[in-house]
């Protein structure tokens, strides 16, 4: 399985990546809507986990984009903000889950 991991939190990044490599999962990163997009058009990812807040955008157009190519790509938002009408809209646009910051190692394995 190969996830890809969108925030611009460097440490967010790093601990989803250290909890999904720790069960052998391939997990990359990238800051930035930009950074998603170049990344999801050359490899192929099985789990998107997408912030809502982005330096360049928001993750609600990564939703969008990512749709675009792959109508069934499997994607989580997270976000410290649970805002029920930016949640509602991520789930309209194909987000399978939102998980709220800070989460659990728990609720981080369970996406998978």
């Amino acid at each position: 399985m190969r996830v890809l991991v969108i925030d611009d939190e460097s440490d967010i990044c790093m601990m989803i990546s250290r909890i999904f490599k720790s069960k052998g999962i391939v997990c990359d990163c990238a800051h930035s809507v930009a950074q998603g997009k170049a990344k999801s058009r050359n490899i192929s990812y099985e789990l998107f986990i997408i912030d809502i807040n982005l330096p360049d955008g928001t993750g609600l157009d990564l939703i969008s984009n990512i749709k675009e190519g792959d109508a069934k790509a499997n994607i989580v938002t997270i976000s410290a903000y649970d805002d029920a009408e930016i949640i509602n809209r991520a789930l309209a646009l194909g987000a399978r889950k939102f998980v709220k910051k800070p989460f659990s190692k728990s609720e981080i394995l369970a996406l998978v």
